[in-house]
């Protein structure tokens, strides 16, 4: 009985040995899903035309399924010879796209995936013109900017990183700079990485990065702008504008910061009316003044007694505005000297006539 015990107590620590070694063996494993060669096709100027081609291998051990293939532009069509790819198996995705006349074609190629490793896998093709430039933007991120602050708070301004790809000759240098509409912004250029000359061509792929931050000496308010790329180009194209907002709040916040309407151009229209309301983290708001800051707006104030840190405006629209889309900044001034601007904008429908259009 002792000898039997003894043999099952050596199997049982050989077992746990054997799966501890395992544990470690896979600990030390760096898992691999779908891999993607090359991860950007460049067709050159000087090149014949090429159909890109990307190959894909399946690096680990069970079927990856391709749910979805999509593409950026209407440019580049994909094509997959198949939705599941095997273990260890290599497939070839193609890419019917089109060579432009001038400047060039890109197209961002995107996989969606089964794979917990690999869910989401991505490719660029880009086509430049024969005998052109061929200098290019295919990536700008993010394509969006929201910047807040308020004024009072000693932690830094926040700094948006503005990222922006290219394919470009060396050492030329296609993209120029950033300007953007609004003066209450500060931009600077970051740093700018190329890479290896792209497919045995003297074309590299470059990222420029800004700093995007909120000039400390701008007022408080809510300001809506578009940040615009300078290149070589000639015109401007789509993806070399991104819209920005600027949020600045002061002691005070308005809340809604902004109010927005659209009237019919029917004889008697129902004109809108908004409720804001402040509040103030630094006690009682004494208001000293409103300025509608239009003659079709009016403006009442109504001090709310139950609560020593806040007061209600009330914004009426009087008219319909000439314009169809007319602005208009509702400003508020306290005994403190606090500043609260509200952008008030009211569009309608253009009016048409059996000779002309407004």
């Amino acid at each position: 009985m002792t000898r039997i015990c003894a043999v099952l107590l050596s199997l049982g620590l050989s077992v746990f040995m054997v799966l501890g070694a395992g544990c470690d063996k896979a600990d030390d494993t760096v898992q691999v899903g779908l891999t993607v060669e090359p991860q950007h096709f460049y067709l050159p100027p000087d090149k014949e035309l090429a159909t890109p081609v990307f190959s894909l291998v399946n690096n680990s051990s069970t079927v990856i399924h391709i749910r979805d293939v999509k593409s950026s532009c209407g440019c580049a069509a994909p094509k997959l010879p198949s939705s599941y790819v095997l273990p260890g198996q290599r497939i070839q995705l193609s890419v019917d796209a089109i060579r432009p006349a001038a400047g060039a074609n890109s197209a961002t190629v995107t996989l969606l995936t089964d794979s917990r490793i690999t869910p989401v896998v991505k490719m660029t093709s880009t086509m430049a013109a024969k005998g052109d430039g061929g200098a290019s933007v295919f990536e700008v991120e993010p394509r969006r900017i929201v910047l807040e602050r308020r004024i009072g708070n000693d932690s830094p301004s926040p700094v948006q990183i503005l990222s922006i790809k290219s394919i470009e000759q060396s050492p030329d240098r296609f993209v120029k700079g950033v300007e953007c509409d609004l003066p209450g912004l500060m931009i600077r250029e970051h740093s700018v990485t190329a890479s290896r000359p792209l497919f045995g061509s003297n074309f590299v792929e470059r990222q420029y990065k800004f700093l995007i931050e909120i000039d400390p000496k701008f007022p408080v308010g809510s300001y809506y702008g578009n940040i615009t790329l300078t290149t070589k180009a000639k015109s401007i194209a789509p993806n070399h504008r991104i819209d920005i907002s600027l949020i600045i709040d002061g002691h005070i916040v308005a809340t809604p910061r902004s109010v927005f309407a659209r009237v019919s151009n029917s004889e008697m229209p129902k004109l809108p009316m908004w409720n804001v309301r402040l509040n103030s983290a630094h006690g009682r708001i004494q208001i000293e003044s409103v300025d509608a800051g239009a003659d079709w707006l009016m403006t009442t104030v109504a001090q709310d007694n139950s609560e020593q840190n806040s007061a209600n405006i009330q914004i009426r629209a009087t008219s319909v505005p000439p314009d169809e889309t007319s602005m208009a900044d509702v400003i508020v001034r306290t005994t403190d000297q606090d500043v609260v601007r509200i952008p008030v904008v009211l569009t309608r429908p253009r009016r048409f006539s059996p000779t002309s259009v407004e």
